[in-house]
């Protein structure tokens, strides 16, 4: 009797030993565990990256919808410096029509990528803003009729005509008086505004460094148009003479003005203007392109 009690004893270890060993095969041992962390992180790093991906996939769409290509434009302008100066189109200018026109001189006023701004050297008419005394805007001018037709047509070979380009000026109020700039206007050849003149000529960091670019506030005639001078009003100091800008002059608040600003002989803004029937200097204005 005591042997089969001292058996069933034995037998009880047994199988509790046994059952023990098969629940901690159960358990990941330390090293499984560590393994199968590692798993699982790569499981959820390959979420991650799916996620990221889908992400960057709708960004790259709203990019792609929203913004030129990738591919920047070449610098074609990063040969150019601001004041350097440019060769494009011909007009008369030694006022000696029998021997053709010459070729304009252009001053680089600003560069983007492949686009240069430029403002003619000297002066290359004397023509009135407007040929009536009256209110009227940039927009309806007839020196603006004259720099987009007859100029455009005559300084510039069909070849040169496809370098220029378009852009749409806005024509702000005056800044001192309130008379109204205008609407916006789409133009090929046209002439600084008073910002223009500000922002690219006669800022404060060029009169700090002495830029090049600064002494060209002043205005001085081509031989063609000095003769101007003989037929026409025009103020004049030795050979500095003060040239349009396209900006009104003075004038009551939120109405056209029958007067124009304009760069004086010293070289300075004159937001009061003079009345558009008068006659001044005409710089021309462009932006071309460079891509060949």
């Amino acid at each position: 009797m005591k042997r089969i009690v001292l058996l069933l004893i034995v037998l009880s270890i047994l199988f509790c030993f046994s059952a023990c060993s098969e629940e901690t095969k159960g358990f990941p041992s330390p090293t499984s565990y560590a393994s199968n962390s590692r798993s699982g992180d790569e499981k959820s790093s390959d979420s991650i990256e799916e996620s990221e991906y889908s992400i960057n996939t709708e960004i790259g769409d709203e990019v792609e919808t929203e913004l030129p290509p990738v591919t920047e434009p070449v610098d074609y302008a990063a040969d150019y410096e601001i004041s350097d100066k440019y060769i494009f189109g011909s007009f008369e200018q030694d006022n000696d029509p029998s021997n053709g026109s010459e070729p304009i001189t252009w001053i680089v006023l600003a560069k983007d990528h492949d686009r240069l701004l430029l403002l003619s050297e000297k002066a290359l008419e004397y023509l009135p803003f407007n040929e009536d005394r009256q209110a009227i805007p940039w927009e309806n001018c007839t020196l603006r009729a004259w720099l987009n037709g007859e100029f455009l047509d005559s300084a510039f070979s069909d070849a040169e005509r496809a370098k220029i380009i378009r852009v749409t000026n806005q024509n702000e109020s005056n800044s001192r008086h309130g008379s109204l700039g205008g609407n916006a206007t789409e133009d090929d050849v046209f002439l600084l505004s008073a910002t223009d003149f500000s922002s690219y000529i006669s800022n404060q960091e060029n009169y700090d460094s002495n830029a090049p670019v600064l002494k060209y506030r002043f205005c001085y005639p081509t031989e063609f148009a000095n003769e101007r001078k003989e037929t026409y009003y025009v103020h004049t100091v030795d050979d500095e003479f003060s040239w349009w800008l396209r900006s009104p002059g003075t004038g009551y608040t939120g109405q056209y003005t029958e007067y124009c600003s304009f760069v004086d002989m010293w070289g300075s803004i004159n937001l009061f203007g003079e009345l558009v029937s008068n006659y001044h200097g005409v710089r021309p204005a462009i932006w071309i392109s460079l891509v060949p």
